[in-house]
């Protein structure tokens, strides 16, 4: 909503429609999947794709996405949204000033029968709140990641940030995720 406020603030009307459309598909699929434990990969990665478009109009970044072929992404049940606020501190936190210099990549990785998430950019931290782990998205995943590991005891789960002058690297891994 404050990238909407940003453009309207703007006078780039054209743009804040075009961001109040693709807001409200990424609305109406977080609530479709409220009420839900998983839903496939493929269903998370495309509503990843749909907020990482509408930051885009904002902040004229790039970013990749790399799905190992390996992967089954259809046959993979994934936590919905979990990986958004990973997403959102890479841009706000990390590439936001950059404008198209800017860059996120997104690595969906087999290993073995695991399940590995690297989400990179190529930004510098500068609120000291994100860097500590004080942010209310970094709060939120990791609730999640303990509710999860508590209905799933014999999988590893792990989360990780790697903050560098580089850039952040944020680390996802589920052990025995994948048949």
């Amino acid at each position: 909503l404050s990238s909407i406020e940003g453009l309207v603030t703007n006078k780039e009307n054209e743009r804040a429609n075009e961001y109040i459309a693709s807001f409200s598909d990424i609305m109406r699929d977080t609530l479709k999947n409220s009420g839900v434990l998983f839903i496939s990969l493929s269903q998370d990665i495309e509503m990843l794709e749909k907020y990482i478009r509408i930051e885009q109009l904002r902040f004229d970044f790039k970013y990749t996405i790399y799905i190992d072929p390996r992967l089954d992404p259809d046959a993979i049940e994934f936590p919905p949204m979990l990986l958004q606020p990973s997403i959102e501190n890479a841009v706000k936190h990390g590439i936001s000033g950059l404008g198209s210099e800017g860059v996120i990549s997104i690595s969906f990785l087999k290993k073995e029968t695991n399940l590995e998430i690297i989400i990179k950019d190529n930004g510098v931290k500068r609120d000291s709140k994100i860097k500590e782990g004080h942010g209310y998205g970094i709060k939120f995943t990791n609730e999640r990641i303990n509710n999860l590991k508590k209905l799933y005891k014999k999988e590893k789960i792990e989360y990780q940030l790697f903050h560098s002058e580089n850039g952040t690297i944020v680390t996802f891994f589920f052990e025995n995720w994948i048949q």
